[in-house]
């Protein structure tokens, strides 16, 4: 930067004033006292001032620009699909024929033994007390149930316990589908006192046992 030039002549006479060699040499009349400091300062001044005068200026500021905000975003919301609709069957419903008859369908059925006894009558009754040696009838009535009739090939015949004083198998006559045959066994009770089971049992005609009935008694 280049300083004016009457800057130049004011630092060139300051430094004149300060050099001892320029100094007058004395004479009987005091000189003039010369305030170097406010020389200085007033060069310090006119200095500043220069300055500021010839300082460039600064360009003015230009206020920043507001940014202008992006729009608002548009956001997309999807589109719902609608589920698919879950169909329910109605609940199944029986329809008759046209004739109002229901189907019928076979039944499995068991089929018995084809022979088959029950018994009808006793007596006397199941418990009976005896006296020791006394002697009894035992009459049973037994009744074909089966599917077919007994021939006189069936029979009764003792199984175990107390036997009949008479017999220990009996044969039997001829008996019908839904007909009774009566079976009369005598008995002696035997003179010791307790309690006695008599087990019999009826076979047809192939000897297979199907039916078995008892009398129970006791001796005092």
């Amino acid at each position: 930067m280049k300083f004016p030039k009457i800057i130049l002549l004011l630092l060139v006479g300051v430094s004149l004033l300060s050099s001892p060699a320029c100094t007058p040499a004395p004479t009987a009349a005091p000189a003039p006292t010369v305030d170097v400091d406010a020389i200085k300062q007033e060069i310090y001044q006119t200095v500043v001032s220069e300055l500021t005068v010839n300082a460039p200026k600064a360009s003015p500021t230009t206020p920043p620009t507001a940014t202008e905000l992006p729009a608002t975003a548009t956001v997309e919301i999807p589109t719902l699909t609608k589920p698919a609709e879950i169909t329910v069957a109605p609940a199944s419903t029986f329809t008759a024929p046209a004739s109002g008859v229901a189907t019928r369908y076979p039944t499995w059925t068991i089929t018995p033994y084809t022979d088959r006894a029950s018994l009808s009558f006793q007596n006397p009754q199941d418990g009976p007390i005896m006296a020791r040696g006394q002697a009894f009838d035992v009459t049973w009535v037994i009744k074909n149930i089966g599917a077919r009739d007994w021939n006189n090939q069936f029979y009764i015949r003792h199984i175990s316990g107390f036997k009949s004083s008479t017999f220990s198998v009996l044969m039997l006559p001829p008996v019908h589908r839904g007909s009774e045959t009566t079976i009369v066994a005598d008995f002696t009770a035997p003179h010791t006192p307790g309690y006695y089971v008599s087990q019999w049992g009826l076979v047809n005609d192939d000897g297979v046992t199907f039916f078995r009935f008892n009398f129970v008694f006791s001796v005092e």
